[in-house]
């Protein structure tokens, strides 16, 4: 009787062993098989904006300009007076010197000033100069007629008060013995002359410079050179100061490389030619000084309202795209023409409708082997178009702004 006992519990204790086992095994497996489940990186299609551009790094420069030139007295003397502090742009009817007591007054206009200005000027004879009479004496209060260009009556009378107030001869001219032409724009650089010193007629008075205002160049890459054109506008910022963008022009492109370089061994090198842009910026920040560094954008296409998806969402070829879409809980693969393309965002042209859940990437929690190695936490990209039709340009390309919030997200299904 307790051989038999001994024998019902042997047999109980074997069957408990054997369910324990099962149990583990099975945990084992399923478990296992829902740690290996793949994830899948998930973005919902939008309406929004895709542009085309070129991105390049800039180097603000002083701008050629010229220098050295001189400006000359129309009379001969002796210097009693500097009245004009070099350094600064003089305008018209300034006193600049005086030569044996007798002041020398700036007349700064962009066409030289070679004969009298009076009333006896032939009609339509030097009318730039005229007008620019006429504006200086209408800033200092005295002529309020109509800037014609014509040396009118009126236009004496306020010359004669002018001189008048300045204790000289009421002439109502202007002569070039006692007027200066500087060109518009000029700066007094230096004085050529000294107190006491004597000048001859003609004799060199200042050395005028013209200032350099600051252009951006930038060196551009080949490849993308011939999407930029004169007169497309970029936007600037200078390192440090994002917060503070300006606008500039595209005023000339090289012709001649400004450098090159190449990579790889010798048997599959590759060079990079690199052509130099200029700009000129419109509204700097009064911080920005020659030498400084920054990037620049050059939008040469963009396309809004239009449906938008991640490019690593699509993948086939531009003749034949495919995105993989999210149908309860299972990705499909789905048919599309696509249209703009950069690396960051690709247009849905048909195919697709705005609020639909397409796979950008997958990755498992489990271990994986890639060529040979082990590794945790696999990921793998869609990747992008493997045919022509894919868009290339230096930086990332334009980018996208959702309507309706879209974002990337992640969801995770065992497949």
């Amino acid at each position: 009787m307790k051989k038999g006992k001994r024998r019902w519990w042997l047999i109980a204790l074997i069957v408990v062993v054997v369910i324990a086992a099962v149990v583990t095994a099975g945990v084992f497996v399923f478990g296992r098989g829902k740690s290996d489940g793949v994830h899948y990186l998930t973005s919902t299609a939008a309406t929004g904006t895709i542009a085309e551009t070129v991105q390049a790094d800039f180097t603000l420069a002083n701008s050629s300009g010229t220098s050295g030139s001189t400006v000359s007295s129309g009379a001969s003397g002796v210097v009693t007076n500097l009245a004009f502090a070099a350094g600064k742009a003089p305008t018209t009817l300034a006193h600049l010197v005086s030569l044996s007591g007798t002041p020398l007054y700036a007349f700064v206009s962009s066409s030289p000033l070679y004969e009298t200005l009076s009333t006896g000027l032939s009609s339509g004879d030097q009318v730039t100069n005229v007008e620019v009479l006429q504006r200086a004496l209408t800033s200092t209060g005295y002529y309020s007629g109509s800037i014609d260009g014509v040396f009118g009556t009126t236009t004496q009378t306020a010359l004669e008060d002018w001189q008048a107030a300045r204790g000289l001869s009421e002439t109502g001219e202007v002569t070039t013995a006692q007027f200066v032409w500087v060109p518009k724009g000029a700066v007094i650089e230096s004085w050529n002359v000294t107190i006491g010193g004597n000048v001859r007629n003609g004799g060199a008075l200042a050395t005028i410079e013209f200032p350099r205002d600051l252009i951006a160049q930038a060196p551009v890459p080949q490849a993308d050179i011939s999407s930029l054109k004169v007169g497309q506008k970029a936007v600037l910022t200078i390192d440090g100061v994002t917060s503070d963008p300006f606008s500039a022009t595209i005023t000339s492109i090289a012709n001649q490389p400004s450098s090159s370089s190449s990579t790889g061994s010798s048997s599959s090198s590759s060079s990079t030619v690199d052509y130099t842009v200029d700009l000129v910026p419109h509204g700097l920040p009064s911080l920005a000084k020659s030498g400084m560094t920054g990037s620049l954008t050059v939008t040469i296409a963009s396309r809004s309202n239009v449906l938008l998806v991640p490019t690593s969402a699509v993948s086939g070829s531009s003749s034949a795209s495919f995105v993989r879409v999210m149908t309860n809980g299972t990705p499909t693969y789905r048919q599309v023409t696509t249209g703009m393309t950069t690396s960051s965002l690709t247009q849905i042209t048909s195919g697709l409708t705005a609020g639909e859940v397409v796979v950008t990437g997958t990755y498992t929690n489990s271990a994986t082997t890639n060529s040979g190695t082990s590794t945790t936490g696999g990921f793998s990209g869609l990747g992008g178009f493997s045919g022509g039709g894919s868009f290339r340009r230096s930086t990332s390309g334009g980018g996208a702004f959702f309507g309706g919030g879209s974002a990337s997200s992640s969801s995770t299904v065992k497949q």
